[in-house]
């Protein structure tokens, strides 16, 4: 069991590092950034940017994750990649002033939804894994985890705009 959730979280962290990956180190000139700037109209739907979204994102590989990406993403770092696997990994080191970093960058509503639909995003994808050899059921599981995804986005997407109904 062990084994399987290990493959999980290392096939999602390869991804994320080869998304990452630059020859400069710049974050612009990743791939992430480039797909996060094409779905950032998207994500803005759920009322969030494409930075958080990216940290929900990888908080289905490991919900500890969170942080450290928008750590590395925030804080400028010079080799994003290393960062966000890093992060995603949970190897990464965060900023010391990540919270005044965040607040700059985005706003209350933002962190708002970002707070509701990663709360009520599903389990780890290591959970998810242990639970299907233990249930002997993907699709169960599955259902749930779309189920899981597609109520926290709502849910976040419900608070960003009470949120810009309270913070305006």
């Amino acid at each position: 069991m062990f084994r399987r959730a290990f493959k999980i979280v290392a096939l999602f962290t390869l991804v994320i590092w080869l998304l990452t990956y630059t020859a400069s180190g710049n974050m612009e000139d990743s791939a992430l950034y480039a797909i996060g700037m094409a779905i950032e109209p998207f994500t803005r739907i759920f009322g969030m940017g494409w930075e958080t979204f990216t940290a929900w994102f990888c908080a289905l590989a490991i919900k500890e994750s969170a942080v450290g990406v928008l750590s590395a993403v925030f804080s400028g770092s010079t080799t994003p990649n290393a960062a966000i696997v890093g992060a995603v990994t949970g190897t990464a080191a965060i900023a010391p002033n990540i919270g005044e970093i965040i607040a700059t960058h985005i706003s209350a509503p933002e962190a708002l939804a970002f707070i509701f639909a990663f709360t009520f995003n599903m389990p780890c994808a290591a959970s998810c894994s242990m639970t299907v050899a233990e249930s002997h059921s993907p699709k169960w599981v599955a259902i749930t985890g779309v189920f899981y995804i597609c109520s926290s986005l709502l849910l976040g997407c419900a608070a960003y705009h009470v949120g810009l109904l309270l913070f305006a």
